[in-house]
């Protein structure tokens, strides 16, 4: 990844066994030295199955969208650190 282009939300699964830990750090460290906007969740294993997590991982994308596209979701919702916030500027004059 050498440019970013876009935003990325990554939800890891702290018990996934599909998916190593390691293989999502590596994507997020990616996308955070390309200087990618990016925020990352971690729950349960592959695949979301407990509706707690299903909420989180539905909030998390709305804050995250909200971000990216400049609106307040109406509700308050989780908190989600959110890198390279410059990004945003980026994003608003590209194509897409």
């Amino acid at each position: 990844m050498d440019c970013c282009r876009a935003a990325l939300l990554t939800s890891q699964g702290s018990e996934d066994r599909a998916v190593p830990q390691q293989q999502s750090r590596d994507v997020v460290a990616a996308a955070r030295t390309a200087g990618c906007l990016s925020g990352i969740q971690r729950r349960e294993g592959h695949g979301f199955r407990r509706a707690d997590h299903i909420n989180q991982g539905l909030q998390a994308e709305l804050v995250f969208l909200g971000r990216v596209l400049g609106y307040t979701p109406a509700e308050l919702l989780l908190a989600l650190a959110i890198e390279n916030a410059a990004a945003l500027h980026r994003l608003g004059d590209a194509t897409v």
